[in-house]
């Protein structure tokens, strides 16, 4: 049974031979550039920590380790449960997604995990996501104005109309 799964594993893998590199083999020019071509590879860039020694990130990481074990099981039932809040709300309510993503926003919104950078303050810890610490405020401008009545001193006379003009006479029993 072994040797049945390692030979269709190795069938596969040589049927897809080039298709899984992206370009085919007989293919001899590269795929076309826009010319836009980044060289800086930025998962080679290195992160120099000058704000702790060894031991403090050491001692950073095991606690982020033991307090996310701790937290991630109570955050995730919170979660969830104001998960199926959010939906029971917004069914109740005619299927009204304001009030399904107000009970959302402030339950399932958030950190799930404990970072090293939450424990320094180098970073803000959030349990929800709620509003911000600090709402934009609202400025509302309402201009005053007075309301004047305008009478005009002295309505114009109406023009005359013309005379109306005299009928025509079209005779006979024909229909108009």
């Amino acid at each position: 049974m072994r040797m049945i799964l390692v030979g269709a594993m190795v069938a596969a893998v040589a049927m897809m031979g080039p298709a899984v590199g992206g370009v085919a083999a007989a293919d001899e020019n590269p795929p076309p550039s826009n010319g836009n071509v980044n060289f800086v590879n930025p998962t080679g860039q290195v992160v120099v920590e000058h704000e702790h020694g060894a031991g403090a990130e050491f001692g950073l990481a095991i606690a982020s380790s033991v307090l996310s074990v701790l937290y991630h099981p109570f955050r995730m039932v919170y979660g969830v449960v104001g998960a199926e809040l959010g939906g029971i709300g917004g069914w109740t309510t005619g299927g009204d997604m304001r009030t399904a993503k107000g009970i959302w926003r402030v339950t399932t919104e958030g950190h799930y995990f404990m970072r090293p950078d939450y424990l320094d303050g180098t970073e803000r810890f959030r349990f929800n996501g709620g509003a911000p610490a600090t709402r934009p405020e609202r400025v509302v401008r309402v201009e005053r104005t007075e309301a004047r009545v305008v009478v005009p001193e002295a309505a114009p006379a109406p023009a005359e109309a013309a005379p109306p003009a005299p009928a025509v006479d079209v005779g006979g029993d024909e229909p108009l």
